[in-house]
């Protein structure tokens, strides 16, 4: 199962995406601003297995590979 960003660009492990939109954490009162560049991500789809730590899951919708210009 290919995960995909806003965009429509497959999303791979270790790939780099900035956030096109604000995020709310769940369980804490951290919001991710809109324009902030998440490093070395990990779809979910990938993960080997589910005992394997890796960040919380984030909406692909919410993500774009490549910035956006304007």
């Amino acid at each position: 199962m290919d995960v995909k960003d806003s965009i429509g660009a497959i999303l791979k492990d270790g790939d780099n995406v900035t956030l096109i939109k604000d995020l709310k954490g769940k369980g804490t009162s951290t919001t991710l601003k809109r324009g902030t560049m998440v490093k070395r991500i990990l779809p979910r789809s990938s993960a080997s297995s589910p005992d394997q730590a890796h960040p919380p899951p984030m909406k692909s919708s919410a993500a774009s590979k490549r910035p956006r210009v304007g």
